[in-house]
């Protein structure tokens, strides 16, 4: 990941030195955007999530990738339901932290203990044979355990934060695991201490192994009636910008991991690399390991018709062997096929094997290990994927608003400096009068053009706000129609089913075709509408460089305005992966046939279940799109609003102080002149010190946005 990662990083620190040099020459309003912009690349990470069954291996995995053998615990009780964060060469971090644990408060843990709301209603609906009194006994032991562990303490430390200035494999034991068993701990006496208690585990380090601020997201399993771990790992979801997905290599593509991956429907899939772990558990090496990846590659294709997900085989085991590669013993690490793989692989032949172990120096042994881990390709797919995140549109965003301030400043300033060359030729009393009325005129036609512009930006507001609105009503209407003819075509598919008598009756009602066609229409039309907000019709710009040009026609010689629109992340559609009844499986529907309905009763049920757990979904993801397009006007007209009142009020400024100061050679006579002059002298070698402030800065931030382009373009 590291190689374009630190490129793009470079770009971001070196936009922040320059754009601190941006915000001491710009005033007013445009002081506000580069400092809103400066934070914001200052706080940009890249957020990576690492999601899978229980037992996966993901914490080792996490443990090969950010190489800290170890450091996570890798057997971790299946209750436990902490998200684990770490946080490499964040600005935000908090000072003199390497640890912060986050507890359930007391609303949360309420939740939980109760087992009611969503929680309760999912495992009712998705647990084939659920017992409503099977989570409620595994939530009240959750409790009573807390309570043994904890005592007094309790209720005290829900809510509560505990923070460590130095970390330690078991400190983090005491929070994140259950401990063995799910034996009882006393107080400060071993591992899982908090684990039941314990919501977020956030571990802070200030190297920077990935190149850029990156925070490593270990996420619960996925796979367990205690459907807890299933809504806080969906929560961890829309926050991270790629997400890798581990299977293992025993059980690739399971029911659980087809279920995982339709919570991942619309989450950007060209973001998300499937790591198929623990191959060195295979036999067959490396045609078993080709195998599997075809055969999730087939898998995927049905989840994601057309779409490419990079699939990576490997071990955690190797790459974390390779790192402690002096202090374990290979032996009972490499099977009796890893030659083959490491052939495959490297193209190396390892030579003779002694006792299991090839006879190989250890640096090398250790470079091998790691090629075989799969973890140096995946580093270089996320460098790809890094290209298109959401942190290099922000970057590219900034840097060619950054740029525009600049060259504003640097054309306004070259505009004062020829007024003032203007106003020192002035010498005659006609000329001085002249010069008088004009520059009382611009005055107060750019005062007109400034209020002209507020109106043209508030009217777009309404109009851009409108158009949000309209699409979106567009938007529920379409969907709401893909739902409605989804259930008359399933209600004649069951019809038909039903015609043929008992003996005929094969009927499933698949969903995945409904979620993409939803998908393929949402997002078709809110990219429509994106293009709609960003149109010209709706651009400010050419409107303000009429107005300039109709009211000052000699400001800016003609120069334009341009502007980089706020970067759009399409919403998530991970709300599409939601859990359905229609996912259960068999003996649910066994009993839906048996029923004794007669078979006009079991259509108009189907129409009201499909519709009953459709239209939440399509409500939710109208709501998002909302959401999404009005943070998008709003982010669209306040840059607008900084660039034109700022070119604006520099007009104004320019104007009424060169109309003051031809008052000034009215009212004073030749004997005051040469003060004049002298002031007008030494203002003007101020404005060209300034100017070339402002080429100065404008030349490196180009510089800066031409290296941006160039690497997210690959040129």
């Amino acid at each position: 990941m590291k190689c374009y990662a630190t490129s793009l990083d470079k770009i971001r620190t070196d936009l922040l030195v320059w754009g601190r040099e941006l915000n001491d020459l710009v005033q007013g309003p445009a002081q506000m955007l580069t400092q809103d912009g400066r934070q914001v690349l200052a706080d940009l990470v890249c957020r990576i999530a690492v999601i899978g069954q229980v037992k996966a291996g993901k914490s080792s995995f996490v443990n090969a990738l950010v190489g800290r053998p170890g450091l996570l615990p890798a057997d971790v009780n299946p209750w436990t339901t902490v998200v684990t964060e770490l946080h490499f060469n964040c600005s935000n971090a908090p000072d003199g932290v390497a640890a912060a644990f986050k507890f359930f408060d007391h609303d949360e843990w309420k939740t939980i203990a109760q087992g009611g709301g969503r929680i309760r209603e999912l495992t009712e609906r998705l647990v084939p044979g659920f017992a409503p009194a099977t989570l409620s006994r595994h939530l009240e032991a959750m409790r009573r355990r807390a309570e043994s562990r904890l005592g007094r303490e309790f209720q005290k430390l829900l809510g509560a934060t505990h923070k460590f200035a130095t970390l330690d494999h078991a400190t983090i034991e005491r929070y994140v695991c259950a401990g063995p068993d799910g034996a009882a701990v006393k107080s400060g006496d071993g591992p899982g201490q908090y684990a039941d208690i314990t919501k977020t585990a956030d571990l802070y380090f200030k190297s920077n192994e990935f190149g850029f601020p990156t925070v490593m997201i270990d996420t619960p399993g996925t796979n367990d009636p205690f459907l807890v771990r299933d809504e806080i790992t969906r929560r961890h979801l829309d926050g991270a910008d790629f997400h890798i997905v581990v299977l293992t290599a025993q059980q690739p593509l399971s029911t659980a991991d087809v279920t995982l991956f339709r919570m991942l429907r619309g989450l950007h899939k060209e973001r998300i690399v499937v790591f198929i772990n623990r191959i060195d558990q295979l036999i067959n090496l490396p045609d078993d390991a080709q195998a599997i990846a075809e055969r999730v590659r087939d898998g995927l294709q049905v989840e994601f018709p057309g779409v490419n997900v990079p699939i990576v085989v490997g071990s955690a085991l190797w790459a974390n062997s390779s790192l402690l590669i002096d202090r374990i013993d290979l032996s009972s690490t490499l099977s009796a096929s890893f030659a083959d793989y490491a052939r495959h692989v490297t193209r190396c032949e390892l030579g003779a094997m002694t006792a299991g172990m090839p006879q190989i120096p250890t640096d090398e042994m250790a470079r091998i290990l790691m090629a075989c881990s799969g973890i140096p390709e995946l580093n270089h797919r996320l460098s790809q994927a890094m290209l298109d995140s959401h942190a290099s549109r922000t970057i590219a965003h900034m840097a060619a608003n950054f740029c525009e301030l600049a060259r504003m400043g640097e054309i306004s300033t070259q505009d004062e400096i020829v007024r003032l060359e203007q106003l020192m030729r002035t010498s005659s009393t006609e000329s001085k009068e002249h010069e008088a009325r004009k520059r009382e005129g611009e005055a107060g036609r750019a005062q007109q053009l400034s209020v002209d512009i507020e109106q043209t930006i508030l009217e777009l507001d309404r109009q851009l706000s409108a158009l949000a609105q309209t699409e979106c009503d567009a938007l529920s209407r379409a969907l709401n129609e893909t739902i409605e003819t989804f259930s008359r075509q399933e209600c004649l598919r069951l019809d038909e089913v039903m015609s043929r008598g008992k003996s005929g009756r094969v009927w499933r009602c698949d969903t995945a075709a409904v979620r993409r066609l939803i998908e393929a229409e949402y997002m078709k039309r809110f990219q429509e509408t994106e293009r709609k907000i960003l149109d010209p019709e709706y651009n400010i710009f050419p409107r303000l460089r009429q107005s300039v040009a109709q009211v000052l026609p000699d400001a800016f010689q003609d120069r334009g305005m341009t502007l980089q629109p706020p970067p759009i992340t399409p919403p998530s559609l991970s709300i599409l992966g939601r859990a359905l009844v229609f996912d259960l499986d068999y003996p649910w529907w066994l009993a839906w046939w048996t029923g004794r309905l007669s078979k006009e009763d079991r259509l108009a049920e189907l129409d009201r279940m499909i519709k009953r757990e459709f239209l939440p979904i399509v409500d939710d993801l109208v709501n998002a799109a909302r959401s999404r397009l009005t943070e998008q006007v709003a982010a669209t007209l306040l840059n607008a609003r900084v660039i034109c009142s700022g070119v604006v009020d520099t007009l104004r400024t320019q104007s009424e102080w060169h109309a003051a100061k031809v008052q000034e050679l009215l009212l004073t006579g030749d004997n005051t002149n040469g003060d004049l002059m002298g002031e007008h002298r030494r203002n003007l070698a101020e404005l060209r010190e300034w100017l070339q402030r402002w080429e100065t800065v404008g030349k490196r931030l180009a510089d800066v946005r031409d290296r941006c382009h160039q690497l997210l373009l690959g040129v």
